[in-house]
């Protein structure tokens, strides 16, 4: 899917009113991972506890995201 989508949009839990807010351009969509996306079960298994952000070729980095 990644290859064929022009955005992504994660909302961890945003309520509907600012999500929608967003899609429709009223306000400037911003933000960052908090975190690294592994780019499989493989990489998540190989993951050690008490490393952070230690995926290999992880999908997405963290502090992926947009600029201000």
């Amino acid at each position: 899917m990644k290859p064929h989508a022009s955005a992504l949009l994660g909302d961890f839990g945003i309520g509907d009113g600012p999500l929608l807010e967003v899609i429709t351009g009223k306000v400037k969509a911003e933000g960052k991972l908090p975190f690294e996306l592994p780019s499989s079960m493989e990489a998540v298994q190989k993951q050690r506890g008490d490393v952070a952000h230690d995926s290999v070729d992880p999908l997405y980095r963290f502090g992926y995201g947009l600029k201000e």
